[in-house]
């Protein structure tokens, strides 16, 4: 992934070092599996996905959610210590065939319903994650403290096949 060269402008991470070996590790296994399926897809693309859905140990302490973050809230100088990563995940995807379909978005903050209309397009600022399987969206939505989305894509990428799920 093209980090940038000058240390003064790495990402100050604070992941612990063990959970970043143990991701690159399993990153090879990965990528030996895709290959092994002759999955068309070269590695530095493979590697900006597996990275991005990674799950490190430490819970609220994950790539994609420091990451996302940056996004939502607009925050310039998180997004510029981001943006080699976007940008290679940005790469990837649109390299992937779109899924048209239903998809489920479970989240564990509430909206107000009037914000989300049916049939209303929507764009988030960030890499947003969902499901075609409405249960595995579920698991986020904490009884009715959370949103569960209902969401018609014809934008979306399938990227299991590349992700550590």
């Amino acid at each position: 992934l093209g980090l940038p060269d000058k240390r003064s402008e790495l990402i100050d991470w604070n992941f612990r070092l063990e959970h970043l070996m143990q991701m690159c590790r399993d990153a090879c296994m990965k990528l030996w599996e895709v290959r092994r399926q002759r999955i068309a897809l070269a590695t530095r693309h493979v590697l900006p996905i597996y990275v991005y859905t990674y799950e490190l140990p430490a819970e609220g302490d994950q790539i994609y959610g420091r990451m996302n973050r940056a996004m939502r809230l607009g925050d310039e100088a998180e997004i510029e210590q981001w943006r080699p990563l976007i940008w290679q995940l940005d790469q990837a995807l649109g390299l992937l065939p779109p899924y048209q379909g239903l998809l489920y978005r479970g989240i564990t903050a509430r909206f107000n319903a009037d914000e989300y209309r049916q049939g209303q397009q929507v764009c988030w600022p960030a890499f947003s994650s969902a499901s075609s399987e409405k249960s595995v969206a579920q698991e986020f939505v904490k009884a009715d403290e959370g949103t569960l989305f209902f969401v018609t894509s014809d934008r979306s990428r399938c990227v299991s096949k590349f992700s550590r799920f």
